[in-house]
């Protein structure tokens, strides 16, 4: 069974997504480890990566785009290299993505064929239209690999260890009850 591993993610207790790609399908286990009110804590569960999984088209475009982001970032933080402008240019082409490096011709049929230009983002774009088509008719599908409801899950039901730890707490309520007074002459 494979690990799969990241390092450094800020979660603020909003929804954590995360993009990868895989090169070894099979069973992996998934461990997420952080501090919450400064005790550590762990969940794990296992996933099954397929071999192959053509109902979400459109994940590929979303990976390279955070991976293009993650190589921006890079890029400011440590300056420029041609490794690092090359790896955009190669993801925003093959994905047809706008760029920092990479831009967004129009040109008619005749233009393309002249060039040589292959047509992949209309591909890809139809591939989207239809999988999102198909998928429109079916209930939705759980991806949770947890396999868990509020109860059972990584968290067991358990409430946050913070006082009112989520967007609207108690601090948030008294901070809107005194601008509403400041506003009003109160």
């Amino acid at each position: 069974m494979t690990a799969l591993k990241c390092w450094n993610i800020r979660y603020m207790g909003q929804q954590l997504v995360l993009f990868g790609k895989y090169t070894h399908p099979g069973e992996v286990a998934i461990e997420l480890t952080g501090r919450i009110d400064g005790e550590p804590q762990s969940w794990t569960c296992r996933a099954l990566l397929p071999e192959t999984d053509t109902t979400n088209p459109e994940i590929e475009r979303l990976w390279a785009l955070s991976a293009i982001g993650d190589t921006m970032e890079q890029i400011r933080l440590n300056g420029k290299s041609n490794r690092l402008c090359k790896r955009v240019i190669d993801l925003g082409t093959e994905y047809s993505l706008v760029t920092d490096y990479t831009s967004m011709v129009v040109m008619n049929e005749a233009e393309m064929e002249a060039r040589g230009i292959n047509r992949n983002n209309a591909d890809r774009a139809y591939r989207e239209r239809t999988d999102q088509a198909a998928r429109a008719n079916q209930p939705a599908k759980n991806y949770r690999v947890d396999n868990s409801n509020a109860s059972n899950g990584m968290f067991h039901g358990t409430p946050s260890h913070s006082v009112g730890g989520g967007p609207v707490g108690p601090i948030f309520l008294a901070i809107v009850y005194w601008i509403r007074r400041r506003v009003n002459g109160k």
